[in-house]
């Protein structure tokens, strides 16, 4: 009898699990559906202001929206409970030390990556981006978690990958201005990866709010001095400047990254990765709908195989991580 119960209470606690997974799943397909549109906004806001601004106005208006909901939380946590909560000791300086890592690292990455859509296609630079990310994070994710890779994992992303290299094939150019872009899309989808990382891993001791906050806050004050050294203007003169800085930061940015950060919790960041190959079907198709960008029969293709590659990941996925190195 007892070992019928055990058996009961382990299948409610797979059950959960997997309704956990199911629902982040769900909640990281519309963090990356949210998260294509990024370029188009970028490049609306970039025919007033600079890459550098773009990303500078989309942080600091993400960091007053997180801040003012963790206010809020603290208000309604001070009138339900009398008793102050004491400080938490998990703001220690190493803490803090990979706060600033983590702001430093993810503002970087969006200058750069805004910084290649002035000089190539939203396809080719989106693309690259993705066409790197899942291999050097899932390397990572072994590295530092020891996550155990299923082989169609494996084969689900050399798929994805392979469909995002075909994304971007027909826009590659020799030259001067497209390898520019080229090189900036090649840094940022270096940097993203060492963010999902990060994340994942201060995750397991903060709010998914909290990091979030401290990123954009900490991202637009380094990415501020930038500005006033380059002389750049800082804020849109329009409204429509306005309505693709602020569109940006609500939508990619709070939505987007906040619900992939979420995901996070209970995802690996290879999985999340994955997944994310979202980005350059629907930054494809957007931009052939709302920019004009041509988007031939290869590239539909391609779409379509990088769909192919993210089913088949998700039915492999990661295997339940052992002990960490770091831990």
């Amino acid at each position: 009898m007892r070992n019928q119960l055990d058996k009961l209470n382990q299948l409610s606690v797979e059950l959960s699990d997997k309704q956990l997974k199911f629902i982040s799943v769900g909640l990281l397909v519309l963090g990356s559906v949210s998260i294509g549109f990024a370029p188009i906004f970028i490049r609306w806001s970039e025919s007033e202001i600079s890459a550098a601004a773009t990303i500078f106005n989309r942080l600091w208006i993400s960091s007053v929206f997180f801040g003012t909901w963790i206010v809020g939380s603290l208000i309604r946590q001070q009138k339900l409970n009398s008793n102050p909560s004491p400080v938490s000791n998990l703001y220690t300086l190493s803490a803090w030390s990979l706060f600033f890592l983590l702001g430093i690292i993810f503002a970087a990455r969006q200058l750069f990556w805004a910084k290649s859509l002035t000089h190539t296609s939203v396809a080719s630079s989106v693309a690259i981006v993705h066409a790197v990310v899942p291999l050097l994070t899932a390397i990572g994710g072994w590295i530092i978690f020891r996550h155990r890779v299923k082989l169609q994992f494996v084969v689900g992303m050399i798929i994805s990958i392979t469909g995002a290299i075909a994304i971007s094939f027909q826009d590659f150019s020799v030259s001067t201005n497209e390898l520019k872009g080229d090189f900036f899309s090649l840094i940022s989808a270096i940097l993203l990866p060492c963010y999902l990382l990060l994340m994942e891993k201060l995750l397991t001791q903060f709010e998914t709010k909290t990091l979030v906050f401290l990123c954009c806050t900490i991202g637009a004050a380094t990415t501020l001095p930038v500005l006033l050294m380059t002389g750049d203007t800082l804020f849109p003169v329009s409204w429509q400047g306005w309505f693709s800085v602020i569109s940006l930061a609500l939508i990619c940015q709070v939505l987007g990254q906040g619900l992939i950060a979420y995901s996070l919790n209970s995802l690996s960041s290879s999985t999340v990765a994955i997944i994310m190959f979202l980005d350059p079907v629907i930054s494809t198709v957007s931009a052939w709908l709302i920019l004009g960008e041509q988007i031939s029969l290869i590239k539909s293709i391609a779409c379509l195989i990088v769909l192919i590659g993210i089913y088949l990941t998700m039915v492999g996925q990661y295997e339940a991580p052992i002990d960490s190195p770091l831990t």
